[in-house]
C-alpha cells in the first residue's frame, strides 16, 4: 500500500487523482522511467529533454551498427537480414517519442477530459456501466503490457541468465561489428541494447494505451449518450402530457451531455 501511494504520488497526472489513475499505475511508471511522463502538467524540455537525446543517441547507435552490417560482404546472410528491421525500428522510436511530446498538451487535455467528464457521465448514468468500463481499462493494460513489455523483459531475462553463467550473447547481433567482445566495452554496449529495446517497447506500449484507452472511453460515453434518447412508448395508464414530459427531459439530458462529450 506504501509502494503504491509513493508510485501514485512519482506518477502524477493532470487533475485530482482518482480510480482511473489507479488502474493505468502500470502504464504510467515505465512512461515516467523513460521521461515520457507528459500526463504531468509539470514535465518540462528543460528538465525530461534529454530523455528525448538518450532515445536519439541509442538509436543513432543501433542504425550505425545494422548499416556496417549491411556493408560488410564478410556477415552471414542471417544477420544481414536482422538489421533492416533494427533499422526501422530505430528511425520510427525518436519519431514517436517526439510526437509524443510536442503534443503533450492534447493528451493532457484528452486524459483529463476522459477521466473526469467522460467517466464521471459513464458512471452517473449507469453504476453496473461505470464499473464495466473500468473493467474494460484493466483489460486494456493488462493486454497492452502483455504484448509489448513482457516479450522484452522476457529476452533481457534469458541475457542475464545467460551473461551471469559466463556465456556472451547480444540482444541484436545486427550491431556486433561495433561490439568488442572484451569487457568493459560488451558490458556497455549490451547496456545500451538493453535500454534501447525496453526505451521502444515503452514508446510503442504508451502509444497504442493512450489511442486505445481515449476511444474506449469515448465508445462508452456514445453509447451511454444513445441510451438516454431510449425513451419508454407511453404507458397505459400515462396521458400525453406526460408521455411528452418523459421525451422532453430525455432529449434535453441529451443534448446537454451531447455538448459536453463534444467539447
Amino acid at each position: 500500500m506504501i509502494l503504491r501511494n509513493t508510485l501514485r504520488k512519482w506518477t502524477r497526472t493532470v487533475g485530482e487523482g482518482n480510480t482511473i489513475d489507479e488502474i493505468v499505475l502500470p502504464v504510467l511508471v515505465p512512461q515516467k522511467l523513460f521521461g515520457f511522463q507528459i500526463l504531468d502538467a509539470s514535465w518540462k524540455w528543460k528538465t525530461h529533454g534529454w530523455y528525448i537525446v538518450l532515445c536519439v543517441s541509442l538509436s543513432i547507435y543501433m542504425i550505425a551498427g545494422s548499416v556496417a552490417v549491411i556493408a560488410d560482404g564478410n556477415v552471414d546472410l542471417d544477420i544481414k537480414n536482422e538489421s533492416p528491421y533494427v533499422i526501422i525500428l530505430a528511425l520510427i522510436n525518436p519519431i514517436k517519442a517526439i510526437v509524443f511530446v510536442g503534443n503533450r498538451e492534447t493528451f493532457q487535455v484528452l486524459y483529463l477530459t476522459a477521466k473526469t467528464t467522460l467517466y464521471s457521465f459513464v458512471e452517473t448514468a449507469s453504476k453496473t456501466k461505470g464499473e464495466k468500463l473500468l473493467k474494460s481499462i484493466k483489460t486494456l493494460v493488462c493486454c497492452v503490457i502483455g504484448v509489448t513489455l513482457i516479450p522484452v523483459l522476457q529476452y533481457q531475462v534469458t541475457f542475464f541468465w545467460k551473461y551471469a553463467n559466463g556465456e556472451k550473447i547480444l540482444l541484436s547481433r545486427s550491431t556486433y561489428l561495433l561490439i568488442p567482445m572484451e569487457r568493459p566495452y560488451y558490458e556497455i554496449a549490451s547496456l545500451m541494447q538493453n535500454l534501447f529495446l525496453l526505451e521502444a517497447a515503452c514508446i510503442v506500449m504508451l502509444l497504442d494505451t493512450w489511442f486505445a484507452f481515449y476511444a474506449l472511453i469515448l465508445c462508452y460515453a456514445c453509447d451511454t449518450l444513445c441510451e438516454l434518447l431510449a425513451v419508454r412508448p407511453p404507458e397505459d395508464q400515462e396521458n400525453r402530457s406526460q408521455y411528452v414530459h418523459r421525451l422532453d427531459v430525455s432529449l434535453k439530458s441529451f443534448y446537454r451531455n451531447h455538448v459536453i462529450i463534444n467539447e
